[in-house]
C-alpha cells in the first residue's frame, strides 16, 4: 500500500514541470538583509493535509517561507525559525492554528501510550516528552505568540501574530496576546533551560 502511494505522487510529479527559476536563495538572502529591505515572512502552521497555507492566504512561491507540524506549534518551528531567520532576515512571523484539529482529539498521554508500547525501554524519556497537545485553539495560539516573543532565541524586533482558521468557513480570525509573554507562560529563565536539556526530543 505505502508503494501504491509513492508510486501515485511519482506519478503526479510528472506533470510538475515548473523549473525553480533565478533568483536562487544567495540572492535572496542578499536582497533581505539589505539595510531597509523587506525582511522574511514565515508562516508556522499545521501539518494537517487540509489546512495549506498556500491556499488559505493565496500565495504562490517565493511570498513566504512556511513551517508545518502537528498542530502548528512553535516549540517544534523554533530550530526552523532561527535557521529561517539567519538566511531571510524574518521580520514577521504569523501562527495559524485551526478548528477541529487533530491535536485537539489527540492528547499527549495518548502519544506517551503509543510510543511507550513501540519502544518500551524509553519510558521514562518519553514520560517527560511534550507533543504540543490543544485543549483550547485560542489559548494555543497565545501560548504560541507568548513562547515566541519570550524567547531569548527570537529577535524582539519581529513582529508576531497569530490567528485561528476556522476549517468549514476558511476563515481567519486573529487571537491577540494582551499580556506579558513571561507572565502568561508563567515561566523563568529555568525553563529555558529545561529546553535546552531537552532540545533532541523538541528538534
Amino acid at each position: 500500500m505505502a508503494s501504491e502511494k509513492i508510486a501515485n505522487l511519482l506519478e503526479r510529479n510528472k506533470g510538475f514541470n515548473v523549473a525553480l527559476a533565478p533568483p536562487f536563495i544567495a540572492d535572496v538572502s542578499k536582497r533581505l538583509h539589505t539595510p531597509g529591505g523587506p525582511g522574511g515572512t514565515v508562516i508556522i502552521s499545521c501539518s494537517d493535509p487540509r489546512v495549506i497555507p498556500e491556499q488559505y492566504f493565496d500565495f504562490g512561491r517565493g511570498v513566504a517561507a512556511v513551517i508545518r507540524n502537528a498542530g502548528g506549534r512553535a516549540s517544534d518551528a523554533l530550530r526552523s525559525l532561527a535557521a529561517l531567520d539567519a538566511i531571510g532576515n524574518t521580520d514577521t512571523v504569523i501562527i495559524v492554528h485551526h478548528t477541529d484539529c487533530g491535536m485537539t482529539h489527540m492528547p499527549d498521554s495518548g502519544v506517551r501510550k503509543m510510543l511507550k508500547e513501540r519502544a518500551p525501554q524509553l519510558s521514562k524519556e518519553i514520560d517527560r516528552m511534550k507533543f504540543g497537545e490543544i485543549t483550547n485553539v485560542d489559548e494555543s495560539i497565545r501560548q504560541d505568540i507568548a513562547l515566541l516573543r519570550a524567547s531569548p532565541l527570537i529577535s524582539k524586533t519581529l513582529t508576531i501574530v497569530g490567528f485561528n482558521l476556522d476549517i468549514l468557513t476558511g476563515q481567519l480570525t486573529e487571537v491577540k496576546l494582551e499580556r506579558l509573554p513571561e507572565e502568561f507562560l508563567g515561566i523563568d529563565e529555568g525553563f529555558w533551560k529545561e529546553m535546552e536539556e531537552f532540545a533532541p526530543f523538541w528538534c
